[in-house]
Formats: C-alpha cells, structure tokens, sequence
C-alpha cells in the first residue's frame, strides 16, 4: 500500500514538472514573438526616420538651390540693368556730340554760303572746326565720326561734288567709318578701327579686279560693290594680293554654281528662306530657324541649330547631296543679300551668330557619310563668303562630339576654329549675347514665342523610346535591388553609354575590379549620381589597367518602387577611329 502511494506521488510530481516545463515553453515562445515584433516595428521606425531625413535634406537642398539661383538671377540682372544705364548714358553723350558737330558744320556752311567765292569747289582736306578754349591753346573738334549725319542730298551737289567729298579723311578711332561705294547710289558709311589703312587698300583691290569686275558685267552690287571686297580684305588679314587672289577664285565658283543665277532668282521672285527649293523637305529632317530680325547686342544677325535632334538618316536618304548643295547655296547668297542690307543700315560689317545645340546627340544616330557632305560645303562658303560668320556657339555638347570633332576640324582654318565656342560657359555667353532669356527660343532655355524652332526631325518624340529605337536594351531593375553590367577591358580601353530611366529616379556608378595581391579589390571610379527620368545620359570612362568595369544602376534605396533603364554600353580598344564607333548594340560580359 505505501509503494502505491509512494508511485503515485511521484507520477504527480513529473506531472507538475512536465506542465511547468510546458508553460514555461510556451512563455518562452511568447517573448521571442514579442522580441520579433518590436524589432521589426524598431526597424520599421528607423527605416521611417531615415526616408524622412532623406526627404527633409532633397527638400533643404533645392530650397538653397532655388535661393543660390535666384540670388546669381538678382545679380545678373543688377549687372543688365548697370550696363542698360551706362549705355544710355553714352548715347545720350554721343547725341550731345553729334549734335554740336552737326551745328557747327551748319554754321561753317552757313558762313561759306555767305561768301562770295561758295560757288567753287570745296578745297579737300579734314573737316574740323578749331575754337579757342578757356586755358590751353585751342580745340580741334573733329568731324568725321559724325559723317554718317552728313549725307549729301542731290541740293547739295553743286557744293560738294563727288570726288571732294571721297577726299574727307578719316582718323584712327573705333569709332571712324570708312566710305564705300562712293560713286554709286549704295554709297554709305562702314566702320572701321583701321579707316586710313582700309581706306587704301579697299581702293588697291578695287583697281586691281577692276577689269575681273567688268568682265563679269554682274548687275549685282552686293556681290561685286565695295563691302564685298571689305569682307575679303579682313578675312585675309589685310593683305591685298592674297584678298584679290581669293576673290577671283569666289568669281570663278560663282560661275560654276550658277550663283549669279540664284541671286537673280531671289531678288526677281522676292524669295524667303521658306520659299527656297527642297526647304520642306529639309527642315522636315533638321530643326532650324534663321533670324534675320533678331539682333545680338553687338548688331549680328542670329541662326538656331537643334542640331542634337537632326534627323541623319533621313537627311541621307531622302536629300541627295546635290538637293543638299542647291538648298545650302539658296541660303548662303540670301544670307550675303541680307547681310549686306543690314551693314548698309547699320554701318558696320554685319555678320551670323551659329547657335548650334546638341541636346538629344546619340552616336548611335550618327552617320559618318554625313561628314562626306561637309568638305564641299565649307570650301564654297569659305571661298565665297569670307567674314559672314562672326561666331559659332555649339551647346551641350557630349563626350563623344568631342571625338567626332578632331574629324571635321581637319577641314576648318584657323580663323574659322578661333571663332567657334563649346566650353561650359558656351550657353552663359549665349545669353550675354542676346541680353537674357526674353528673346531666345523656348527650346533654347528663353521666354519667346515670337521667333519659334520648327519640331522637326526628332524634336518632340519621347526620347525614352528614340533611345530604344536606336538599338537599347531594356531592363527592369527591383524595388530595393542594383543593376550591374560587368565589361572585360585591358589598359587604356575606354568603356562608352547611353541610358535613360523612364520614370522617377535611379543612383548610377562605375567601379573597377582588378586582382590584387590580398585578391580581388573594387575600386569606385565615377561616383553614384542620382539621375532623374526623362533625359538621356551620355558618357565614358577609360582605363588605366586591366579589369573588369561595372556600370552600376542602383535602386536600393527604393523599397516600393521597380525601375525600367534603357540602355546602351560599348568598349572601345585604344585602337579604335571614334567617329566611326557604333554603340547600337551592348557587348557586356
């Protein structure tokens, strides 16, 4: 009886230490779930307050954005407005000269009408009036920059006849004009910082294509007048013999392009740019606009250029090279037409500002059999249109336009090289230029909508879809995950891309993987950038060693979101012609 009890004791015992054990499994289980849940909930929470640190610094750093850029706007503007005053107050002081010039030339008239002998001709020599002054001898006040005011009207001939007024000097001042075309009904003034030494050698070329000119038996005072031969004399820095030599070489491409046909063509039939031959069918393929009413500060003449958004393939396949050349000699004899209009107006050599933007250059778009084109070209406009060309600004140009350039800069001159500009400051000279954003095109970063560029070629179509039309691949990046492509490259290899994200934003890098002595390393070479949609991304890197580089599109720091990247990457050997590289396809690893 008692070893039942005493077993029966015992079995109750394990019981209460089983169920212990049970319950205090069961609690154990309960804290972990417990543990679990509050440190998800702690990393949720701190994963909240990173996000919205990361949202409270975007927004710190565009509020300073917006106050840097506003603050560089406000002084800009304080500098216009200076510069605005300034300019009035020297015109207003040259009003005030001319103004005395011109009443006491009336008063000298006055006096020599008053004389007996006024019905001689006028002795030659210079023009000044000397009046006494309060202390120091005498004033000479000089007449010649007012000459412009002085134009002889038909009354005045029996005064003042041709040959005396031809003889007025000039002195040598920025400010002195030159006379040109003395003898015919385009008689005007043109300014000149050398007018002595111009003066003289204008009437050495004059005689020396004298018997060239009238041979040509041209009606064309545009073409074969002084300003012409002006033109020719500056682009060939003053020199005479090399000045006529290259005119008659410009005659002799007249007559075999038919020019003088082409100018007779416009002036008979009042042509506009609009109204040349092949017009329609080129602007469809390349973005253009030419402003003749719209003047830069210094009085040139403007042309835009969507040069970035060409399309080439369409240029050469639906334009042939002759099509080309008859609309490009159409727009250069208007362009000399207006030009010398303009010069005749203003009294200076008016000239073109080229405003050419690359915005949306793809290589891939490129066609090397558009080059073929130029040389032809640029030898006629330099041989018959010397000193039109006051500069040429080629904006947001990519890494791989600098490549293609070494290719046409072969065929420019010196001359024309120092007048062309595609440095970071390029667009900032733009707007000096034109005095602001209020009269550039809106596709140029300005406020017109009075002088529009066409959208043409490529302008306006999505360029998430050209970049992909043009060979890119597509792929789609996780919320959370990091898109590598990894490309085998030996020494001086340089890797070269395109991309675009199609919405929000993605972080980009490059890095380089090498052998090392402890083994493999990594090291970042292009820092991670954060770059938004819609704008397509060009560039390269080249390598000094041997490696694997990876191009690195990174959305870790998106949770929520996938990405969708179009993209293009080639590795260029250091052997390789850069304007004949083809990035249609990807060669990654």
């Amino acid at each position: 009886m008692t070893a039942k009890l005493a077993e029966q004791e015992r079995e109750r015992r394990l019981s209460e230490a089983q169920d212990r054990e049970d319950e205090m499994a069961i609690v154990r289980q309960i804290n972990i779930e417990y543990s679990i849940t509050a440190a998800e909930q702690e990393q949720e929470r701190r994963v909240r307050e990173i996000e919205v640190a990361k949202v409270q610094d975007e927004i710190i750093r565009d509020r300073r954005k917006s106050e840097a850029i506003e603050a560089i706007e406000a002084e800009r503007q304080r500098r216009i407005s200076e510069l605005d005053e300034l300019r009035q107050q020297e015109l207003c002081e040259r009003v005030e000269v001319v103004d005395q010039v011109v009443q006491a030339v009336e008063q000298e008239r006055v006096r020599r009408l008053s004389s007996a002998e006024h019905i001689q001709r006028m002795p030659s020599g210079s023009w000044s009036i000397t009046k006494p002054a309060d202390d120091v001898g005498t004033t000479t006040v000089d007449l010649t920059g007012a000459l412009p005011v002085l134009r002889l009207t038909d009354g005045d001939a029996t005064d003042v006849d041709h040959a005396g007024f031809s003889e007025i000097p000039v002195v040598n001042a920025s400010s002195s004009k030159i006379l040109v075309d003395e003898h015919t009904e385009w008689r005007c003034f043109i300014s000149s910082e050398q007018p002595s030494d111009e003066k003289d050698k204008l009437h050495a070329m004059r005689t020396s294509l004298e018997d060239d000119i009238k041979a040509a038996e041209s009606p064309f005072q545009d073409v074969y007048g002084d300003l012409r031969l002006l033109r020719f004399l500056r682009g060939n820095k003053m020199n005479v013999s090399v000045a006529v030599t290259k005119f008659r070489e410009m005659m002799a491409l007249r007559k075999k392009h038919n020019l003088d046909t082409v100018r007779k063509a416009i002036a008979e039939k009042n042509l506009t740019p609009e109204d040349f031959p092949l017009y329609n069918k080129i602007v469809s393929h390349l973005p253009f606009l030419n402003g003749y009413d719209l003047l830069d500060k210094d009085g040139n003449v403007l042309y835009f250029e969507m040069s970035g958004y060409a399309d080439v393939r369409g240029l050469l396949e639906n334009v042939t090279d002759e099509e080309w050349l008859e609309f490009f000699l159409y727009d250069m004899e208007y362009r000399a037409m207006r030009l010398d209009q303009l010069s005749r107006q203003n009294e200076r050599l008016v000239q073109t500002v080229f405003v050419r933007d690359l915005t949306g250059f793809s290589i891939a778009r490129f066609n090397p059999r558009l080059l073929k084109r130029l040389p032809s070209l640029l030898s006629i406009a330099t041989k018959c249109y010397p000193e039109t060309t006051s500069e040429t600004l080629i904006l947001h140009t990519p890494w791989i336009f600098h490549k293609v350039w070494n290719g046409i800069a072969a065929w420019l001159q010196e001359t024309q090289l120092r007048k062309i500009h595609m440095g970071d400051d390029t667009y900032e000279h733009l707007l000096t230029l034109m005095g602001g954003r209020d009269r550039l095109p809106k596709l140029l970063g300005g406020k017109s909508t009075q002088h529009m560029i066409p959208q043409t070629g490529f302008l306006g179509r999505d360029s998430y879809v050209l970049l992909c039309e043009d060979g890119a691949t597509q792929a789609e990046i996780r919320a959370g995950g990091v898109l590598q492509l990894p490309f085998r490259m030996a020494a001086n290899d340089t890797i070269c891309w395109e991309y675009e994200v199609k919405a929000h934003d993605v972080d980009f890098g490059v890095k380089l993987r090498m052998q090392g002595d402890g083994g493999a390393q990594e090291v970042e070479k292009i820092a991670k950038t954060r770059v938004m949609a819609s704008q397509t991304i060009c560039g390269s890197y080249t390598t000094t060693e041997e490696g694997t580089v990876v191009l690195s599109w990174d959305n870790s720091y998106s949770w929520t979101r996938s990405k969708l990247v179009a993209y293009k990457a080639k590795v260029v050997k250091a052997t390789h012609d850069f304007s004949c590289l083809d990035i249609s396809g990807n060669d990654c690893v």
